[in-house]
């Protein structure tokens, strides 16, 4: 697919109608958190928005950066995707948090640069140039096990959360 689409297709209810996740920003929106105790299927939902997403957005619409604060068994399995710019796991090392704030911020930052050059403020914008430009993908930070990243890393909490406000 050659678009952005904002309906990932996500699951069937028990109906067997289709569900779908609307990432636009009035809608489902472009940030999100899933939540739940221990074993109620969270890492399998992001397990299956990231497959949806890869199977209807070719790498040049959209980009992973995904982030596991264990061990990483759950978002490994995407690493080799062409959508995946990065990996990041076991961040209870502080280097390792570093390393993935200091990535954050550079993509950030290469972001800004092409929204600047271009003399537009969104993606949405940048995309209606986009046969003058080289292409910009959405970039979605996947994140598991956030809830342990709140309590054991703030300070990568608080970078994240930067980044977010940037979009």
């Amino acid at each position: 697919p050659d678009a952005w689409h904002p309906d990932v297709p996500i699951g069937r209810t028990g109906g067997g109608e289709p569900i779908y996740l609307d990432l636009r920003e009035h809608h489902d929106g472009p940030h999100g958190i899933i939540a739940g105790k221990t074993g109620a299927g969270k890492s399998e939902l992001l397990q299956s928005i990231i497959t949806a997403l890869a199977a209807t957005h070719a790498p040049d619409r959209a980009q992973f950066l995904l982030i596991d604060f264990k061990g990483g068994a759950s978002l490994r399995p995407f690493e080799k995707l062409p959508h995946t710019v990065g990996l990041v796991t076991d961040l209870q090392d502080g280097h390792l948090a570093e390393r993935a704030i200091t990535a954050m911020r550079s993509e950030i930052r290469r972001r800004k640069e092409l929204l600047n050059q271009a003399d537009v403020q969104n993606i949405g914008s940048y995309r209606a140039l986009a046969d003058q430009l080289e292409p910009l993908a959405n970039l979605l930070v996947i994140i598991d096990e956030f809830d342990t990243m709140v309590k054991e890393q703030p300070g990568f909490v608080n970078e994240l959360i930067t980044v977010v406000k940037q979009g």
